[in-house]
């Protein structure tokens, strides 16, 4: 089933290939002229959030508990931001990632570490 994000809609975010990603555009820079960390941070979560979903079962959900990450870089107009996330240890109820945002051409632009919380609906 596909999945809808309207949040990633209005940012420009797409999944290719299990990757989270998004070109960036003049509307996604800050007063600085760079590529706003919200729009990274967002990147992160997604591509986390979706890396833990993939482990669950069809009854089961995610959500952010907590989330830390460290800019390296900024990105600029026209870079194609690529998000990856990989899952470090799941346990029954907590799953701990990392994430790496690149460019497309490699530059590193964030690293991230992050943990989840793993729910049932009733």
């Amino acid at each position: 089933m596909a999945e809808q994000q309207p949040f990633a809609d209005l940012l420009g975010v797409r999944v290719h290939d299990g990757e989270v990603r998004v070109t960036v555009t003049e509307q996604h820079l800050n007063t600085a002229g760079t590529v706003h960390g919200g729009l990274i941070v967002t990147l992160v979560d997604m591509a986390m959030g979706r890396t833990v979903r993939e482990q669950l079962d069809d009854d089961q959900g995610a959500a952010t508990l907590q989330l830390s990450l460290t800019y390296l870089n900024p990105a600029k107009v026209g870079d194609e931001l690529v998000a990856r996330a990989e899952v470090g240890k799941k346990g029954a109820t907590v799953v701990l990632l990392s994430a790496e945002v690149v460019t497309a051409d490699g530059d590193d632009i964030a690293e991230a570490v992050g943990t989840f919380t793993v729910t049932t609906s009733d």
